[in-house]
């Protein structure tokens, strides 16, 4: 603020208070008010990346579009080559916001079929032929449905039976945790706890789990059935509740996402 500016109402409330502060506690009060008041990370010179919690390597730190956080291109998911053209937006404002675009139209606007085998999506009229139903499960954009394997007409032997059961499993389970990610409350569980920040989480905790690895053990075909991705899942959140207070924020927001997971499992893995 210029020296020339007069200050505002709140400034004068909070100079005021700290005039009448006859103890330490006092003006600590003061000084965390002023503090939280201040608009830190629209501050170009304290801007870290949400990742990687650092400060360097300046060139390489994107800010985001939507709420001004700061991310490194070699932290994004996946890493970046280069700083990208316009507009960018983190993952949180890309997944709040709604920001994909309809691959036929390239339109925003409306409500999106996501494909649950790649990062494409469509519009139910955009879709040939137009969508008219609303869907249950899992669906698969134009291009992945060429990509499977055409039905035979005989009779599946065992071995395929299963393997048709488990793709069916694994896309489930993909839509699960499409809709854990985008849940307010799943910031503290979306990626590993840093050793090096956190070494006394790992003298707790011996068998670490978060939403991106189990994400990443999905697209690698780690899990041999529904089961394994469920055991996952549960131990992120029975983790949570080991190391942290279940009134703290973080376990609070643990509790609140097992309830979610347990009760959108047996929706998802219930439905024909």
């Amino acid at each position: 603020v210029a020296m020339d500016t007069p200050p505002t109402k709140t400034m004068v409330t909070w100079r005021d208070a700290v005039r009448c502060s006859s103890s330490a506690s006092q003006i600590a009060v003061c000084v965390n008010v002023l503090d939280q008041s201040i608009s830190w990370e629209k501050s170009t010179s304290k801007v870290f990346c949400q990742v990687c919690r650092r400060g360097d390597s300046e060139s390489l730190l994107l800010l985001c579009d939507g709420c001004d956080k700061g991310t490194h291109t070699y932290c994004c998911v996946p890493p970046l080559d280069s700083i990208p053209d316009g507009d960018w937006y983190c993952h949180h404002c890309a997944q709040s916001t709604h920001r994909r675009s309809c691959i036929a139209c390239d339109v925003q606007i409306g409500t999106l079929l996501l494909c649950a085998n790649c990062p494409k999506a469509y519009h139910k009229r955009c879709v040939h032929p137009p969508l008219q139903k609303s869907l249950c499960g899992p669906w698969y954009c134009p291009q992945c449905q060429k990509a499977k394997p055409k039905k035979k007409t005989k009779a599946l032997d065992a071995s395929e039976a299963r393997q048709k059961l488990l793709m069916d499993e694994m896309a489930r389970c993909h839509v699960l945790l499409d809709a854990l990610e985008e849940n307010e409350d799943s910031w503290p569980f979306l990626e590993p706890v840093e050793k090096k920040a956190f070494p006394e989480y790992f003298k707790v905790i011996k068998k670490p789990m978060d939403l991106q690895t189990v994400r990443n053990k999905l697209e690698e075909k780690k899990y041999s059935n529904k089961d394994g991705f469920a055991a996952d899942i549960r131990l992120i959140f029975d983790n949570c509740k080991l190391y942290n207070e279940d009134d703290s924020e973080i376990g609070i927001a643990g509790q609140a996402m097992k309830t979610i997971f347990e009760k959108r499992w047996s929706e998802v893995m219930n439905k024909q």
